[in-house]
């Protein structure tokens, strides 16, 4: 994924823009109104341009191959091309509501597959430990809304073909557009946002990549008995250059009885870990856990993510149903029929914003 820093030039009010050494401006001197002015646009831009990489860091993982285990045979599970019916959770960070999220696959008789996810955070907070170029704008970030929708398409092969993401951000009136096409073992990526288009990305990408979203758990998890144990190597934008993936060993810890929509139930617990490195407690190596019913339903995700823990909660059949038919019915151009944001004031005037954006891509 692209990277960014924070400029020491930019604070939390906006950008001040400077003229490099020894470079005098040109022009008559603009009034303090409209430096002001320069100063809150430039600072939306860089808001932007930031939270698109942010956003797109934070929505994505590739699920590169299922290693072989190494005590006992394959994963539970592999991918959520099945899942026929919508599922719906409610997501929190460190305890506090933040929005929800729905998923739901379809398979065309031709036998390509679609996955289609919609987040919404109403809420959102900047992690703890975030980067610092992250944290420079944590103030905007305590404000935001966003709202990410995603369509991601696969051949009969069940290989990755193309997807594309609409991220649509409180106040700001045109959605950040990401697409993404498997070419050549190449992995194309554009993103749109505002004025700043046709900024293209290419990572290398294997035969049998899987997409997957740590905004959007798997639904199932089947055969995950007690004391099995696999192996996953995935790919995190946040990695170093040099070591981007990591490989997770993943083991189903033990039987519990925990709580869920006001029932007592028979659980799995399943731990993800990092490898043993010098220096780590079992703590720190610690990236999710899982509460797996014992037909394979996922009750509860929770990841780790820079210090702050992601909470996904699922929703029952019934609510799944209705969130599902609210949020993922498709319009002409793939993306929803947008439903009222929980910060809309006029969602008129937004939605055909939103149609333009798309139908242009």
């Amino acid at each position: 994924m692209m990277r960014a820093e924070a400029s020491p030039s930019v604070s939390r009010e906006g950008a001040d823009f400077q003229s490099p050494p020894g470079v005098r401006p040109t022009g008559p001197p603009l009034s303090q109104a409209g430096q002001k002015r320069g100063q809150r646009m430039a600072g939306k831009l860089y808001t932007l341009a930031i939270l698109s990489l942010w956003v797109g860091s934070m929505a994505w993982l590739v699920s590169e191959r299922i290693l072989p285990a190494i005590l006992s045979g394959e994963p539970p599970s592999k991918t959520m091309l099945n899942q026929v019916e919508p599922v719906a959770w409610r997501l929190s960070v460190d305890g506090k509501p933040c929005g929800v999220a729905v998923l739901q696959a379809t398979r065309d008789v031709n036998g390509v597959s679609e996955i289609h996810s919609r987040v919404t955070l109403d809420r959102l907070e900047p992690p703890r430990a975030a980067p610092p170029w992250l944290a420079a704008i944590g103030a905007t970030l305590k404000s935001l809304g966003l709202d990410i929708d995603t369509h991601t398409v696969f051949d009969p092969l069940e290989r990755l073909s193309h997807f594309k993401m609409r991220i649509t951000i409180k106040d700001l009136h045109e959605p950040v557009i990401v697409t993404g096409r498997v070419k050549d073992a190449k992995l194309e990526l554009r993103v749109r946002a505002g004025e700043f288009a046709d900024n293209r990305v290419t990572h290398d990408w294997p035969t049998e990549g899987l997409l997957a979203s740590e905004l959007m758990p798997e639904a199932k998890l089947l055969s995950a008995y007690v004391g099995r144990r696999w192996q996953k190597e995935v790919y995190s934008p946040f990695g170093t250059l040099k070591s981007p993936v990591e490989v997770l060993n993943a083991l189903v810890v033990e039987e519990i009885k925990p709580s869920h929509n006001g029932q007592s139930i028979v659980a799995r617990l399943v731990e993800f870990r990092a490898p043993v490195k010098a220096g780590v407690s079992d703590e720190g190596r610690l990236r999710a856990t899982m509460l797996v019913a014992e037909d394979g339903r996922v009750l509860q995700h929770e990841a780790h993510f820079l210090g702050s823990r992601i909470t996904f909660d699922r929703l029952s059949e019934a609510e799944s149903a209705r969130l599902g038919s609210e949020r993922l019915d498709q319009d002409q151009n793939g993306f929803t029929e947008s439903t009222t944001l929980p910060w809309e004031a006029n969602a008129t005037d937004k939605v055909n914003t939103r149609r333009k954006v798309g139908a242009a891509l």
